[in-house]
């Protein structure tokens, strides 16, 4: 979700008697200037409660009314801000004014940045903190970057007024903005992903990279049953040294098998097969052997073979009063199905979908897998698994860059 589009409800900071914020009146996210607005001393500015979110912030800023000069600056300001100047007229604080078209920081005087603006048009403003840039938009077309090495990690979304009648009308996301941010947001995310492709790999204890990559890759390949990648892989990047032993081959071949009647249906072959390749697996996971008989029943509803289901059903799933609440409630919703004339298309007719089959395979392979004592995922998984703990962890203490990035496209997997 990039720019990021803030569930909270955005204010400005009320105005106080003893500033010259006392100048701004505030309604919503409206600002009018009712001050004298004579000399720059008459300025008055203000910012919203809370400060940008991190990673890709944007707002909107609709000029209402230029006023009588259109001294106006949009930007961004620290916490602690002169709420007698314009933003960008002091330090920790970014300005882009209407008047002239400059973009200010720190100073009074500004440097030549874009278009003046007045009434009617709308100004964006867009705070990459993983670039640690600030770049703005007119009527949705982008200006460029206004600011480059940013270093304040927290700045607030502003507006200053300085001459009568000015009016602007924030907008942090409520409706839609005029800008494309996805377009501004890919890019930003494009610029992240290609510093993250050209870190160099690391190195392993014995000197070199290649071979780490190659037993990862390898180990992968082998797990999933990809035998020929894996000896191209073993050939090309290992020098031989690596082979996929038939005792693998087989294994994986017996677990197919298990997963392959599953899938087609076939519960009574799948036990066998699981008894073949592991005996008493299932029986150690009474929980997962019962979902394997529900399934079969559910298989014996699929062809509407009702009376078959209930005998089996009176003779192999026993009462919910011995089950386990989740066991209970399976058994519940697959006798249901006997209630309706097409159940697959009844409240319950997920149970008859191939994804269920397709789960509960999944669940019986890894309990193979465990009782054999082999690793349900390859260390390739593992990895991305971790990957993927990383950027959350990062993400939820507001890395700048963690939310930009979508793992799953940099690594090229499907969406």
């Amino acid at each position: 979700m990039f720019p990021r589009v803030s569930t909270r409800s955005w204010h400005w900071q009320p105005s106080a008697s003893n500033d010259n914020s006392r100048f701004l009146r505030i309604s919503g996210l409206s600002v009018k200037y009712v001050g004298p607005g004579d000399t720059d001393a008459d300025a008055a500015c203000v910012r919203t409660t809370d400060p940008a979110e991190s990673g890709l912030f944007y707002f909107e800023v609709d000029v209402v009314n230029k006023g009588r000069d259109g001294f106006i600056g949009i930007g961004f300001v620290s916490h602690d801000f002169d709420k007698g100047r314009l933003p960008g007229w002091e330090p920790h604080t970014f300005g882009y004014h209407g008047d002239d078209g400059k973009a200010f920081h720190n100073s009074s005087s500004g440097i030549p940045y874009g278009p003046k603006f007045g009434t009617g048009d709308r100004l964006g403003v867009m705070f990459n903190r993983a670039e640690r840039t600030i770049a703005y938009t007119k009527n949705g077309i982008y200006l460029g970057i206004a600011f480059r090495n940013v270093q304040d990690d927290v700045l607030y979304p502003a507006v200053g007024l300085r001459t009568p009648d000015e009016e602007v009308l924030a907008n942090f996301g409520a409706v839609p903005f005029k800008a494309d941010v996805s377009a501004m947001k890919a890019e930003a995310a494009y610029v992240i992903e290609q510093q993250i492709r050209s870190m160099p790999l690391p190195v392993d204890k014995t000197g070199g990279s290649t071979a780490t990559l190659g037993h990862i890759i390898f180990s992968h390949l082998a797990q999933h049953g990809h035998w020929g990648s894996a000896a191209a892989v073993a050939r090309d990047m290992l020098g031989e040294t690596v082979a996929v032993p038939p005792s693998t081959v087989q294994d994986f071949e017996a677990r197919l098998r298990v997963r392959g009647a599953i899938v087609g249906g076939d519960m009574d072959g799948a036990l066998a097969a699981a008894e073949a390749f592991q005996p008493g697996a299932l029986a150690a996971c009474p929980h997962l052997l019962q979902r394997v008989k529900c399934q079969k029943f559910v298989e014996l509803v699929r062809v509407r073979d009702d009376q078959a289901a209930l005998a089996y059903g009176k003779a192999e799933l026993g009462s919910a009063a011995d089950l386990g609440p989740e066991q209970a409630e399976l058994l519940s919703d697959i006798l249901t199905l006997l209630c309706y004339e097409d159940p697959a298309n009844s409240p319950q007719g997920t149970l008859l979908q191939p994804a269920a089959r397709a789960a509960l395979a999944d669940d019986v392979d890894a309990a193979l897998l465990k009782a054999r004592q082999l690793p349900q995922h390859s260390p390739l998984e593992r990895l991305y698994c971790i990957l993927k703990a990383m950027q959350s962890e990062l993400e939820r203490e507001q890395h700048p860059a963690a939310s930009l990035v979508d793992l799953d496209r940099l690594l090229g997997l499907p969406s």
